[in-house]
């Protein structure tokens, strides 16, 4: 799915921000959040310590779905996907979660998921307010001549 929007938006050639509002979360997360909701209550996903477990997948499938995404588009700088889960690389950290911020593809299409904090210094500063409806992931993009990075935003 994510070959079959990249190759659809791959003619726009001056694509800098893209934001796709699809979750990236299994597709058990919602079904199995709504079954353990007690006394006929269901809290956020956001706060269902329960749906932690699909937590780490889905932070890895938006790196890698975002790197993908970048292959199809050369000047894309920044993407964003829906979420379930929020994301703040300190708390992660603090709370001993891996931090999930950083995925690179070098020249030969070798993925290497190296752990490091999130720097957004090459980030398009945008406000929280004028960017994210709901909970968003944003990543964003860089290049070298050898690489592309694909790091999540705070």
């Amino acid at each position: 799915m994510k070959d079959a929007f990249g190759h659809s938006l791959a003619p726009l050639k001056k694509l800098n921000r893209l934001f796709l509002g699809i979750l990236l979360s299994d597709t058990r997360l919602l079904d199995d959040h709504i079954d353990h909701a007690e006394n006929g209550t269901i809290e956020n996903v956001f706060y269902c310590k329960r749906c932690e477990i699909y937590e780490k997948t889905t932070r890895r499938r938006e790196l890698v779905a975002s790197l993908i995404m970048a292959r199809h588009l050369e000047s894309l700088k920044h993407i964003g996907w829906s979420t379930c889960f929020s994301w703040d690389s300190t708390i992660a950290q603090k709370a001993g979660k891996e931090d999930e911020s950083v995925i690179e593809e070098v020249v030969e299409n070798e993925l290497d998921n190296i752990a490091s904090a999130t720097n957004t210094s090459n980030f398009d500063e945008c406000h929280v307010e004028e960017c994210n409806i709901g909970l968003t992931t944003e990543l964003s993009i860089t290049r070298t001549s050898t690489r592309t990075r694909v790091q999540r935003g705070v």
